[in-house]
């Protein structure tokens, strides 16, 4: 009787752990992708590198409303990643605007950000960061923008 009231308080107890330990998991991610939305709007992408949240590359997707190919690229800092949004940006293939949507939340390995609204044009949105975990450590595995020129 003992034991299997022992046995079972264990179980319980480790079970409210595993729990407590998702819910801090999933705060840190979202706090996570916030600040990824905050530093893509300011264009300051590359104040994120101290934080070592790319495992070997980030993946860039750009889609756009017309009919026109998407865009995919990886960069291994988000310094890099910011000097090409630069370039773009000079260079006019895509318009100086970035915009970020209210943040609507994150699961299973997707944050997203709220696309009701409509979309203005000359406005390239962040809609979507993916991220997982490699040995136990979050990493940022792509990042989803959408012209909405």
């Amino acid at each position: 009787m003992k034991r299997s009231l022992i046995f079972t308080l264990l179980i319980l107890l480790c079970a409210s752990y595993a729990s407590a330990q998702t819910r801090f998991q999933k705060k840190r991610i979202e706090r996570l992708a916030v600040q990824i939305a905050e530093a893509y709007k300011a264009k300051n992408l590359s104040s994120l590198d101290r934080a070592r949240l790319i495992r070997g590359s980030v993946k860039i997707v750009v889609d756009y409303v017309e009919e026109t190919p998407e865009t995919v690229r990886r960069f291994r800092s988000f310094k890099a990643l910011e000097r090409w949004l630069d370039r773009r940006v000079a260079k006019g293939l895509d318009n100086p605007g970035r915009f970020v949507r209210q943040f609507a939340g994150c699961r299973r390995g997707s944050c997203t950000f709220d696309d009701d609204g409509g979309s203005l044009h000359n406005q390239l949105y962040l809609f979507e960061v993916l991220y997982g975990y490699r040995k136990g450590r979050l990493y940022i595995k792509a990042l989803h923008l959408w012209n909405g020129d």
